[in-house]
Parts: structure tokens; C-alpha cells; sequence
């Protein structure tokens, strides 16, 4: 196993290609001479992999880089029951085992968006609002709160629980309105959406509110 590969150019240049276990090229690299590249799973999967230089083997070997590993989203148990399992069991005995699509729904999980912003320089973020630029759509706020790590921050909280999705509509700016303008100074036009790995519960009681913090640095 190996966590990177380091292809050489060597005094003339050369022509990497990496090879999965079927037998296809998945990448081709090409190095300048004196020059190298890194391999990692930044470039391919964790697999097996086959790498030739200038059309011979040179080596054969595991791709696996030490990456961050994501949470679970949720844990689905299928039970298999009444046609489908006599289907499968009758395909096992006869080494023709049969195939079956699922498709699986989830309901979007909503909750309280929590904006901390901080800042060492800029005083200002009492002054300012999130525009969501929809009316019914709003966030209380500015609120000074002090972190777990002693820093302090400016909070806002949506009035309301989101939706987590991949892909969202919104568009949240944050304006300064210190000077008294309704429409206010942008200092960020596109605030950063919530992510599903950053859930925290108000408390252990079944029916706190659930917030997804984003901590924004300016």
C-alpha cells in the first residue's frame, strides 16, 4: 500500500500511465525532465492500480491517502421478504444470483442556521445585518457571544429552521448599516451555506433546537 507516488522526469522526461485491474488506463501523466508530480487520492480513487513508464510495468500497488473520513448520514436495514427472498435464495442454490434497484427517499432535515462571524480587526460586525433578500426569510442578530475557545464572535440565528440540501437557492450578503442606509454597505455578497456535519443540539432535551453553525472569518 501506498499513501503517495512520486513520478520522476528524469534526464529526458517521461510518460506515466496507471492501469486498474481491468486493465484500463484510468490517468496519464506526462513529466517534464528534472521534473515530479505527487499521486494521491486527490487524483485517483483508493484502488489497485498498475503504473507503467513509457509503455513497461513498474511497479503495482494500493492507492490509500490518509483522508478525512465523513460521518454517516443515516443507516438503512433492508429486510428481504415474501417473492424477493424465495428469488434470492433459489439464485444462490443455482449460482445466478438475481439483482435488485432501490431507490431511497429521505425528507430534508431542517434546522436553525447559527452565523458566528469573527474578526481581530474589524469592530464594524456589531453594525451589520444578514439580507436574505426575501421577507420572510430573516436572521436575529448581531449578538456578541463568546466561543468555547475564548474568542469572541458575532452571532446570527435564522428565525426560522432551513432546509440541508445539496445544492440551495439562497443568496444570504452581510451588509454594514452603521451609517443609517436601508439598503447597506455588502461586506460579504454570498455567505456560506450549512453543513449537515456541522449539527449541534440546543441541549440533550428531545425537543431543543437543532442548529447547524457556519464560522465565517473576516
Amino acid at each position: 500500500m501506498k499513501k503517495e507516488v512520486v513520478l520522476l522526469g528524469g534526464d529526458k522526461g517521461s510518460k506515466f500511465e496507471f492501469k486498474n485491474d481491468f486493465n484500463q488506463v484510468v490517468l496519464v501523466k506526462e513529466v517534464a525532465p528534472d521534473g515530479s508530480i505527487v499521486i494521491n487520492n486527490t487524483h485517483l480513487p483508493l484502488g489497485l492500480y498498475f503504473l507503467y513508464e513509457n509503455g513497461v510495468l513498474k511497479d503495482s500497488f494500493v492507492l490509500y491517502t490518509n483522508a478525512p473520513i465523513l460521518k454517516p448520514v443515516g443507516i438503512i436495514d433492508i429486510s428481504l421478504t415474501g417473492s424477493i427472498k424465495e428469488e434470492l435464495i433459489d439464485g444462490i442454490k443455482s449460482f445466478d444470483i438475481p439483482f435488485y434497484s432501490y431507490k431511497v427517499v429521505f425528507n430534508s432535515r431542517s434546522t436553525f442556521w447559527k452565523y458566528l462571524l469573527i474578526s481581530k480587526y474589524n469592530t464594524g460586525l456589531k453594525n451589520t445585518v444578514i439580507d436574505s433578500g426575501s421577507g420572510d426569510l430573516k436572521f436575529s442578530g448581531p449578538q456578541e457571544v463568546k466561543l468555547n475557545n475564548g474568542a469572541s464572535a458575532i452571532m446570527f440565528i435564522s428565525d426560522q429552521p432551513l432546509p440541508l440540501k445539496q445544492m440551495y437557492d439562497y443568496r444570504f450578503q452581510l451588509k454594514n448599516v452603521k451609517n443609517g442606509n436601508s439598503g447597506g454597505k455588502v461586506i460579504m455578497d454570498r455567505l456560506p451555506f450549512a453543513s449537515f456535519e456541522m449539527i449541534k443540539p440546543e441541549s440533550r432535551d428531545e425537543k431543543s433546537k437543532i442548529f447547524s453553525e457556519i464560522i465565517i472569518h473576516i
